[in-house]
């Protein structure tokens, strides 16, 4: 009733002022919403000597090009498997192990993952983990692999966290790649924490970055080495 009322009762121009205070209130406030996220994240720069060897490529196709072949491998957050395809079809690991949470997905992630790689898991090129990909990978032994993939949360301490993890878990020298180097997703109104979690890292253990991809989207892959 109080609706209808509204409608007969208060003049066009009237609701139209009223739109724009409660439209002004709304933009406000997300702005706030937004500054307080960013704010929240610290700011860590790269100095000369994380970057010295730093190789810039052209897309995460040719960043797996440059991964070790025939290696153990394990891809965090491997969600349907699109990035994984590439790392099985470029790098041809002898080991593979997937890790996600599908069945927390719901809609059948999980058989959708099991039917994309049924014919490596058969062969037992391929393993796949259900189950928060952080902790399971932190079960695994130390230095067992030539090189991860981190596609996780992208909020800094996740970041942070799985870099750390990763840090045990390669060989030395081993190569800790990730996704989503980038300041956040435009489509989904996101800020991302990964790039000062990667650099704090660096900085923290002496890893230096050793490859960036270049994509237009600037969705960027990153990869990281321990220094000498």
């Amino acid at each position: 009733m109080k609706r209808k009322l509204y409608e007969i009762l208060v003049p066009r121009s009237v609701k139209t002022r009223i739109y724009r205070m409660h439209h002004e209130l709304f933009v406000a406030e997300q702005a706030k919403t937004r500054r307080a996220i960013h704010e929240s994240i610290p700011e860590s720069e790269l100095g000369s000597i994380y970057i010295a060897n730093l190789q810039i490529v052209m897309n995460r196709n040719e960043l797996f090009q440059r991964m070790p072949c025939n290696g153990i491998v394990a891809e965090l957050g491997a969600g349907q498997g699109h990035v994984s395809n590439r790392i099985l079809a470029i790098t041809r690991p002898r080991k593979l192990y997937l890790l996600d949470s599908w069945l927390d997905h719901g809609n059948g992630a999980m058989t959708v993952i099991e039917s994309r790689f049924s014919g490596e898991a058969s062969t037992d090129q391929v393993s796949i983990l259900p189950g928060d990909a952080l902790c399971e990978f932190e079960k695994f032994d130390d230095h067992l692999f030539d090189w991860v993939y981190l596609n996780t949360d992208c909020s800094f301490d996740s970041t942070v966290r799985a870099l750390a993890a990763a840090k045990h878990k390669v060989k030395a020298r081993g190569i800790i790649a990730g996704a989503n180097y980038t300041t956040g997703s435009w489509l989904n109104d996101e800020r991302y924490a990964v790039i000062p979690a990667v650099h704090t890292f660096c900085k923290e253990n002496r890893f230096e970055l050793i490859y960036l991809t270049h994509e237009s989207h600037r969705q960027l892959s990153y990869a990281l080495r321990q220094m000498n």
